[in-house]
């Protein structure tokens, strides 16, 4: 037997360990997720002073990547709340006190299509989602002034301008979700995100986003798609951030949040996992490390523990850039918020882990 070969069957045998690894892992992560869902909420996360935490949208995120791994009857529960939150006919907002808002509500479809639920009128979401583009394919959080002067108990000569502006993470969501219903969707809407996308693109190739201190959520989401596109520049684009991605990987094995460097980042780590399985040229070792890293940081009780991520501008604040100083872990407008309950980072580890498990080329 040659030196390769023996080698060949050495990184297979470590594949095979590290999937088992995985699948222990998934059980107890599944657990963890089953013993926080609340049956008339669904699950909350990310708590903020004045909208309370997060159901719809970290239920609807949950689902999206961990629905097919749940058991029935908690699948069933969890999507039952999400879809009684529904707040005007097709809208969900951030929370129950909140108004409806483009993020939200492409994250519940996004669920729907990856659960493949039938029984929900999906033209008025879609309907919804479509509204909220401040040009075509430029796809902003809110755009209903009025409403959100109304929540938040202000004048509505106040400036929204930041939340009402086109988002790139949001529009990093809509591209991942809108092209799964092309019955609904015009096709120039798509063209038109990716456009959007190519002006927005850094010159060393990933994406910001307006409400994650993060270089990575935008830039995954987006390389995640390269298979489904058809726009041959933002697959050039895309390849340039996949480079960008693998070079900024930490020795160690994991990411942090491409702004605090060396604090690691458990969320970007499994988000980046992501999008190097959805490639073709898969850099298997990388991804094992990650996969090694994110194995080791695992609590007891099967969740893991993010770091702040979450960040909320002051509405008029354009460039989240601008603000000198962030309260970091703190709750609110200002503030880089923590997923407490640690709900939103381990449904994301536990997506990873599952795409990992499945990924059949994985063998060293």
């Amino acid at each position: 037997m040659s030196i390769s070969t023996k080698q060949s069957f050495r990184d297979m045998s470590a594949s095979v360990g590290l999937k088992r690894q995985c699948q222990d892992a998934l059980v107890c992560a599944v657990d963890y997720l089953v013993k926080n869902l609340c049956p008339l909420r669904g699950w909350s996360d990310f708590p903020t002073n004045q909208s309370g935490e997060s159901t719809s949208w970290v239920t609807a995120h949950v689902l999206g990547q961990t629905g097919v791994i749940l058991p029935h009857r908690v699948l069933q529960t969890s999507l039952q709340a999400l879809l009684s939150q529904q707040q005007d006919p097709g809208t969900w907002g951030f929370s129950h006190s909140t108004p409806p808002d483009c993020d939200s509500t492409l994250h519940v479809l996004n669920a729907i299509f990856r659960l493949g639920v039938k029984k929900i009128n999906i033209a008025e979401p879609i309907r919804f989602v479509l509204l909220h583009q401040s040009k075509q394919g430029r796809f902003r959080t809110y755009r209903d002034k009025i409403l959100l002067a109304g929540y938040r108990g202000t004048s509505n000569d106040l400036n929204y301008n930041g939340w009402m502006q086109p988002h790139v993470c949001v529009t990093a969501v809509a591209l991942e979700t809108l092209m799964h219903f092309p019955d609904f969707v015009p096709n120039h809407v798509l063209t038109n995100i990716a456009d959007f996308l190519l002006e927005t693109q850094t010159p060393e190739g990933y994406w910001e986003s307006y409400w994650w201190r993060s270089k990575y959520f935008a830039t995954t989401r987006i390389i995640q798609q390269f298979d489904s596109i058809n726009n041959a520049r933002l697959k050039e684009g895309i390849l340039k951030a996949l480079d960008w991605l693998i070079q900024s990987a930490n020795i160690d094995g994991y990411w942090d949040n491409g702004y605090d460097t060396g604090k690691a980042c458990p969320l970007s780590t499994a988000n980046c996992i992501k999008a190097l399985l959805a490639t073709e040229a898969q850099p298997k070792e990388l991804i094992m490390k990650g996969v090694s890293w994110l194995l080791q940081q695992q609590n007891n009780d099967g969740s893991w523990k993010g770091i702040p991520a979450l960040q909320i501008p002051p509405p008029h604040v354009k460039n989240p850039s601008d603000i000198a100083v962030w309260k970091v872990g703190a709750r609110g407008v200002g503030s880089c918020c923590l997923d407490e309950k640690r709900i939103y980072t381990t449904a994301t580890v536990a997506s990873a882990f599952h795409r990992f498990i499945l990924e059949r080329s994985i063998t060293g």
